[in-house]
């Protein structure tokens, strides 16, 4: 429980631009539950993992890319030993989590294909089944932005369709619906229109 309540803190210090702060919360308290993986309790393997998370999106943000992929492998390290999601005092984690989680990563990195690449993985296309909407949904807004990046605007408005019809009311308090409606209205203001009446939701001026 100490663990995942200083995962909330570097997440508090992340949202407030502390990112020196929000990797150094995270990285500690992992140090202090290191599991060894052969003996490891499945809490301790959650715990760990989502730490390990919170670190790589701390460390993605200052655009450390090295300890974003350092960070991101011992996370992925602990979900395989989970082998499935697993939720502990209102937090999951697990190989669905690590895997969506690293899109979102290589989206703030700026490696646009390498995060589309992950998404495009067989096992991605079921993430509904073990993700809660809102994770779902967050994920589906960071596949959106990178495929506007890589000039896949249709994708992204139909990415973006699937995300507002999936979560009309979460949706109108996201900041990023707007940024990927105004990065497509540069290739189609009629596209974005249409898909602003679609979910209800406006998008552009």
């Amino acid at each position: 429980m100490t663990a995942l309540l200083e995962s909330t803190l570097s997440w508090i210090y992340l949202r407030g631009a502390k990112l020196p702060r929000a990797v150094t919360v995270a990285e500690r308290a992992a140090l202090a539950i290191e599991p060894s993986f052969s003996k490891a309790s499945r809490p301790e393997l959650v715990a760990y993992g989502r730490l390990m998370v919170s670190a790589a999106v701390a460390a993605s943000r200052r655009e450390d890319e090295s300890a974003a992929d350092n960070y991101l492998s011992q996370a992925h390290a602990a979900a395989a030993r989970l082998g499935t999601e697993e939720k502990l005092y209102g937090t999951s984690f697990g190989p669905t989590a690590a895997k969506t989680e690293a899109v979102g990563i290589h989206v703030a990195l700026k490696n646009y294909s390498r995060a589309l690449k992950l998404a495009g993985h067989e096992d991605m296309k079921t993430i509904g089944k073990t993700m809660s909407k809102v994770a779902r949904n967050r994920y589906k807004l960071d596949v959106a932005l990178a495929q506007c990046a890589t000039g896949l605007h249709d994708a992204a408005g139909d990415t973006l369709i699937e995300v507002g019809l999936d979560a009309p009311e979460w949706v109108r308090h996201q900041a990023l619906p707007g940024v990927i409606g105004a990065r497509i209205a540069k290739v189609s203001t009629a596209r974005v229109r249409s898909i602003s009446e679609l979910i209800g939701v406006p998008l552009i001026a």
